[in-house]
């Protein structure tokens, strides 16, 4: 008689209760990370909706694999390790260092915030920004402001194929934000190709009305399609009249600066080039 026993395959509830109890502990460990002083554990069960068991089991599980801390009165904090995965000899932080001095003088030139965007993929990290005083408009890593209406999208989308450009930005007419928000498909390829003949994007009170921006792409010595740009953002008074080229021209310069002079910019571009 064949005693083998079948294969075990999980069950679908069960792969359902891993993913909730995964979307939990990432709950926890975003508000921990964004938490300016120590929570308690009840704190913790109540902004993430959860019972006292179920985040005390979590919160174990979290400070076992190094992701939180407790004090001595028992509160916890995001762990170093959660707050700062990263190497600080990772290509990105490298790349963060080098373009620093270079981003704190766009500012003090141009008057305006000045950023770097890294391109994952399909994806924009805001890497480093130097903030003006009148304006920052970045508040988080991952930035999410629409591909068409901003500068940043322009440049992503200028370096793919059309095919990819229409599967990314779905059907015309696309979502207007302003009165000034490109929505026909035909106009827009003409402001990509503009943005190609000129070297650098513009956003013109696209997204917000009384905020424009510029940016220029990053290029990886010898390789195809930006890794990155460099933007400016500020009120809209600053781009207009004969300023709008002039802060092209300047953006230009310090991208392909970068370009040339940053190791970190190949080293990033190696790490990312098969996402998309």
């Amino acid at each position: 008689m064949d005693t083998t026993e079948p294969l075990s395959h999980p069950r679908a509830d069960d792969a359902k209760g891993d993913s909730g109890t995964l979307q939990r502990g990432l709950a926890i460990l975003r508000l921990l990370a964004e938490a300016l002083t120590p929570l308690s554990s009840r704190e913790i069960a109540e902004a993430v909706g959860l019972n006292d068991s179920t985040t005390h089991r979590l919160l174990q599980t979290l400070k076992d694999e190094g992701y939180v801390c407790r004090d001595e009165a028992k509160r916890y904090h995001a762990s170093p390790d959660a707050l700062l995965p990263l190497s600080l000899y990772h290509p990105l932080h490298q790349l963060r260092r080098e373009v620093s001095d270079t981003l704190r003088g766009l500012r003090d030139q141009l008057g305006m915030t000045s950023s770097l965007i890294v391109f994952v993929g399909i994806e924009r990290l805001v890497l480093d920004i130097s903030a003006a005083i009148d304006i920052s408009p970045y508040y988080n890593t991952h930035l999410t402001a629409p591909l068409h209406a901003s500068a940043s999208g322009k440049i992503l989308l200028m370096g793919m194929p059309r095919q990819r450009q229409t599967q990314l930005l779905g059907p015309a007419p696309y979502q207007p934000y302003t009165q000034h928000t490109i929505t026909d498909a035909g106009a827009f390829q003409e402001e990509l190709e503009l943005t190609r003949s000129r070297g650098f994007a513009s956003n013109l009170d696209e997204n917000f009305v009384g905020l424009c921006a510029a940016a220029a792409p990053v290029h990886a010595m010898g390789r195809e399609g930006p890794v990155a740009c460099l933007t400016v953002a500020g009120a809209s008074e600053k781009f207009q009249g004969d300023r709008l080229p002039e802060v092209g021209r300047v953006l230009r310069e310090r991208a392909d600066l970068i370009a040339v002079a940053s190791p970190a910019v190949r080293a990033v571009r190696t790490m990312f080039q098969r996402f998309g």
